[in-house]
């Protein structure tokens, strides 16, 4: 798992510290308030400095310790629930926020993510998968950020192996067993869709680092229609090597022609 940790430079507390480059503006901002209420306050005062004209929602739990004084341009929303539930969407609270076009997401955690009990704890798996399937359906998991009690910034991806990362991945009927990848739902669908149906003439090309994902997703969806290859070349075949078993698991190992390139 790759963590994106701050170093000195911690995504909330030093003020000096800018977020990777968005290419949108940001003018609305959703906070799922879902840690300790001081751990939600200091990330609500941050991302307040961060994007001082942005509106921030904050959806609130019932008997929520959680108070915000004297912070501008934030419109609490109570949720009726302690969890906030996957069809959140379809509540008259969450198709308001649908209409409200939000840019981008946020909610914390506390705990640090590389604590070993999380992949342990049913309970505490199942507050946080509530929270990311009400941010899938609300249109946000791809534009959503997690703040470990740490203040370490992480993409939902990153953190769940049934939909980014390694793991099953479900599209278009088929099945894919990917290792590790950070590529987002997004990401790879648009990767699976130039390959299934994207022009016709020449090679499909991959290059960068081979841990397989890629051009497995790739290789999928030009096979699946019997189209062009996929020609991968990284500087190392070490990647390649060690992803083998998963291209024979998804049926692609002679749809990927693997070069090690120095270039």
């Amino acid at each position: 798992m790759d963590k994106l940790r701050v170093l000195e430079k911690n995504f909330l507390l030093k003020l000096n510290f800018k977020l990777t480059k968005i290419t949108k503006e940001i003018k609305k901002i959703l906070y799922i308030h879902s840690t300790e209420a001081s751990h939600s306050l200091t990330i609500l005062q941050r991302l307040q400095e961060l994007y001082a004209e942005a509106q921030i929602f904050v959806i609130n739990p019932p008997n929520s310790s959680l108070k915000i004084p004297n912070l501008k341009n934030i419109e609490i929303i109570e949720s009726s629930t302690d969890l906030i539930s996957p069809d959140f969407y379809m509540s008259p609270e969450g198709k308001s926020l649908l209409k409200e076009n939000i840019d981008l997401a946020f909610f914390g955690i506390n705990r640090e993510v590389n604590d070993d009990s999380i992949s342990t704890d049913s309970s505490y798996q199942n507050r946080h998968k509530n929270v990311l399937d009400a941010l899938l359906n609300l249109n946000l998991y791809d534009w959503t950020c997690i703040i470990d009690k740490q203040y370490c910034l992480y993409y939902p991806f990153q953190l769940e192996a049934y939909r980014g990362g390694k793991g099953i991945w479900k599209h278009n009927g088929l099945e894919m067993d990917l290792p590790q990848t950070l590529l987002s739902s997004n990401e790879r669908k648009q990767l699976f869709k130039i390959a299934h149906e994207g022009p016709a003439k020449g090679a499909i090309v991959n290059i960068g680092h081979f841990n397989g994902g890629s051009s497995i997703i790739l290789a999928s969806g030009s096979k699946l229609k019997q189209r062009e290859k996929v020609f991968s070349f990284d500087i190392s075949a070490d990647g390649f090597n060690s992803s083998v078993e998963y291209l024979d698991k998804n049926n692609v190992r002679d749809w990927i022609i693997f070069e090690e390139s120095p270039s």
